[in-house]
């Protein structure tokens, strides 16, 4: 009788709270359902004196990036059991909104190129049980066509609020002084060399730092099925490592023209063996070797070696999406976008090799 009665009572609030600014009371509590939101119960017990609890599910709203994804697909990807952020996650360092000056992005000139010797080997730190032959994947053209005259490149942030070593916590809302600034460098260097990008700016760890990955391949998802001619997505962070007395690591590289020092570059390629499907993850590999290839050439030093993961970071998403670490939270804001501009000048000569005719 009383599990009847227990339907009975969740069957009426279930159709009292789906009207419009409809007004609750239970056990003396009132409240109001605002007509914007859209809500479902989560649970009531029969009997008691508070108000069901109740989940809202927001419908976004603009903010200061011009990039916002007003529908998204439905992303199942959830992180697994054995799931291991990349270097750059530090989950437990605070968020802050600080008003840090921003200095001058570090200026930098282009080296000559010639061109990558027959004898280069690419140094590679593999983290995972599978056998790479890296010099015959370097061998091989990336599967990638980039279309003229339609976007090309998406650059976003899984992790927006990572930042540098002017900011408390080494996180922060202020996207002159976290990785959202440097993903503004790359995409200005990229598209003044010719290339059509599109900037994803949303903060996908905010508020909430758990399923930061989830959110962020829902909006690549929605990016690419909007614009199928994107084949190449660098998902930005920065690296974080502390040293043994305490302090953060900085990486830090010096340009062979004689400009001031910049941090250092990391890609991070992907392959999914423990536990998420990345059938293609060699594909991206290529990529990633051809780009390691020509910066290791003209800018030698500017790129660590190319880390291999077995999780998989959303890059089963395209044939070209890749993970940047761009500088460690020992570095500065200006040190990163430094470097993204280096490379972005070497990464121009990969880029424009995959462009159809």
């Amino acid at each position: 009788m009383k599990g009847l009665m227990k339907k009975i009572a969740v069957l009426l609030v279930t159709v009292l709270v789906t009207k419009l600014c409809a007004e609750l009371s239970f056990g003396g509590l009132k409240f109001s359902v605002p007509e914007n939101l859209a809500y479902k119960i989560v649970s009531f017990e029969l009997g008691s004196t508070a108000p069901p609890v109740v989940e809202a599910e927001v419908t976004p709203t603009p903010t200061d990036s011009p990039n916002i994804i007003a529908e998204s697909p439905n992303y199942a990807e959830q992180n697994p059991p054995n799931f291991e952020p990349p270097p750059s996650a530090l989950p437990n360092d605070a968020l802050i909104a600080d008003g840090a000056e921003v200095q001058p992005v570090v200026a930098v000139t282009p080296a000559p190129y010639a061109g990558v010797p027959d004898d280069y080997a690419p140094k590679i730190e593999n983290q995972t049980d599978a056998a790479i032959d890296a010099l015959a994947l370097l061998a091989e053209i990336p599967n990638i066509s980039l279309s003229s005259g339609a976007p090309q490149i998406l650059i976003l942030h899984t992790h927006g609020s990572e930042a540098y070593s002017a900011s408390d916590g080494y996180r922060t809302l202020d996207k002159t002084m976290n990785v959202v600034r440097v993903g503004d460098a790359l995409t200005m260097e990229l598209q003044n060399r010719g290339f059509n990008v599109v900037h994803d700016r949303e903060m996908y760890d905010y508020p909430s730092y758990s399923g930061s990955y989830s959110r962020s391949g829902e909006a690549a998802a929605e990016w690419l099925k909007q614009y199928p001619s994107i084949q190449v997505v660098f998902d930005i962070h920065r690296d974080a490592a502390e040293l043994a007395d305490g302090t953060m690591y900085k990486s830090e590289y010096t340009p062979p023209n004689g400009a001031s020092d910049t941090a250092q570059v990391m890609i991070i390629v992907t392959n999914g063996e423990k536990g998420l499907n990345h059938p293609n993850w060699q594909e991206n590999m290529k990529l990633a070797l051809d780009l390691q290839s020509v910066s290791d050439t003209r800018y030698p030093g500017l790129l660590r070696p190319l880390c291999i993961s077995g999780q998989r970071y959303n890059e089963q998403l395209a044939p070209g999406y890749l993970l940047l670490e761009v500088g460690s939270s020992g570095n500065t804001v200006e040190e990163a976008a430094a470097a993204a501009r280096l490379f972005a000048d070497s990464a121009e000569i990969t880029l424009k090799a995959l462009i159809a005719e």
